[in-house]
């Protein structure tokens, strides 16, 4: 029987949880993964281009790591990459995610989360204080006095649509075309 050992290029407990979130909801292919997090240092507000490039960093790191531990013949490696970040569109500033996977047989896939219109004061906060976005949006939330939790997305949305719910989409997203294939 397969095994699926997967690493994922960070420790946040959000991208953790949503990576296990995934693998259950993709269980039928996955079976029962072996799923681990290693720390990855990555940029502390990533724009545009940096958001892809910093997943893909992380997804190669952890393939690299996975590669440094012992295999069994059948297993399967596979090393996850996210990054959150802003990124423009036509001009105008949107709050995303970019999920990227890597197998050991070289085969990898991407996906986006969803695009939250990135409010000025967020954006001009983060330019003129240089501090990480989710800092800055808890500050705004308690100067606000605004009750939700959930990353950007959990704040903007009053917990309709969280971080982590944005994360686990991407993620299945991202996993899918290793499993479904058309010929």
């Amino acid at each position: 029987m397969r095994t699926y050992s997967i690493m994922l290029g960070s420790t946040n407990e959000t991208k953790l949880a949503a990576l296990k979130d995934a693998a259950g909801t993709l269980q039928e292919f996955l079976a029962t993964p072996q799923i681990q997090c290693m720390p990855v240092k990555g940029s502390p507000n990533p724009m545009d281009d940096e958001v892809r490039a910093g997943a893909i960093s992380r997804a190669e790191s952890a393939l690299e790591r996975l590669h440094l531990m012992s295999k069994y013949e059948d297993d399967i490696y596979m090393g996850v990459g996210i990054e959150g970040g802003i990124v423009h569109v036509q001009d105008a500033p949107y709050i995303t995610a970019y999920c990227h996977v890597i197998s050991d047989a070289g085969e990898s896939h991407g996906a986006w989360s969803a695009f939250l219109e990135c409010p000025p004061l967020l954006l001009d906060e983060i330019r003129s204080t240089g501090k990480e976005m989710g800092i800055v949006v808890d500050e705004l939330r308690a100067k606000s006095r605004i009750p939700w939790h959930g990353g950007a997305f959990g704040t903007f949305t009053a917990e309709r649509y969280t971080r982590q719910m944005a994360l686990k989409d991407t993620i299945i997203l991202a996993f899918s075309p290793f499993f479904i294939k058309f010929d």
